[in-house]
């Protein structure tokens, strides 16, 4: 598995989401990721499955290994509600700490804001505060796009360790990706295969079969690549036994620079699912 530095902590380029994953299918998930060398997972607090996750990296880590807990706090609790003036919201601790009762004295890895929404900036900065106290590795965003980060930092003086975004052959965000290089923040890639909906139409992409025959390597392999080759961490989600192994073999091939143009040309930016915001 190949790493990523991000402040200091090496973080593989592939991880698993367990989005709707429960019980003895995720526990199942897991347990076969590890043993395939996956170290990196993902939830999130409307994922409503962050203790079960918990339960079945506790004792690998227990073992030593070193693997990393990401999740998502929802924005929508942290700004309340509207109707009830904002008198239901909840604050970052409660969300940070109060919540992860379960992991006995841990803290997950990676705290992600799951959105921003009006007034984010300063329950980020409250984010930071959190992160100092508790020692918290690495905190961070999803869904958001430059000039969002760039109000984050006009109000907080830091920019976001972590983002997630869209990113797949038909939105590259490139604009967004090359913007965090620049500052130094790292950037996850979420929904890689577009929620399975660009799948079919990736099939019929020349770029893309040739590449896969070249190289002996499906689609998928070839589009996880041209991602973790930018130095962009694919977090996928798959319960297939097959894929899970098939995604982690990406490490063992390289595409030229040209390939990786050729792949980058067929961007749209076309978003699927939840609809990315203008990345000026």
């Amino acid at each position: 598995m190949e790493c990523i530095d991000c402040n200091g902590i090496e973080l593989p380029l592939l991880g698993l989401g367990i989005y709707s994953m429960h019980n003895g299918i995720l526990k199942g998930v897991v347990e076969q990721c590890i043993n395939n060398g996956y170290r990196l997972f993902d939830t999130a607090q409307l994922y409503e499955n962050e203790e079960e996750l918990w339960d079945s990296l506790k004792r690998q880590k227990a073992k030593g290994k070193k693997i990393f807990y990401q999740t998502k706090i929802p924005g929508k609790l942290l700004q309340g509600s509207k109707r009830w003036l904002y008198l239901n919201k909840k604050s970052v601790k409660q969300q940070c700490v109060n919540k992860y009762s379960y992991m006995e004295g841990s803290l997950p890895d990676i705290y992600l804001l799951h959105s921003t929404f009006l007034g984010f900036e300063r329950q980020y900065a409250k984010m930071l505060d959190f992160q100092q106290k508790y020692c918290v590795p690495l905190i961070g965003i999803c869904n958001v796009n430059v000039d969002e980060i760039k109000s984050l930092y006009s109000v907080t003086g830091k920019y976001p360790q972590v983002v997630q975004v869209e990113i797949h052959p038909y939105h590259s965000n490139q604009i967004l990706v090359d913007f965090c290089k620049e500052k130094g923040i790292l950037v996850e890639a979420r929904s890689p295969f577009a929620h399975g909906d660009a799948l079919a139409d990736w099939q019929c992409e020349a770029i893309l079969t040739d590449l896969a025959r070249t190289y002996n390597k499906t689609v998928p392999q070839i589009i996880l690549r041209w991602i973790t080759q930018q130095k962009i961490i694919a977090i996928i989600r798959s319960t297939n036994p097959q894929h899970i192994q098939e995604n982690i073999g990406i490490f063992g091939f390289h595409l030229s620079n040209q390939e990786m143009e050729m792949i980058s040309t067929l961007n749209k930016d076309e978003s699927y699912g939840v609809k990315s915001k203008n990345n000026k």
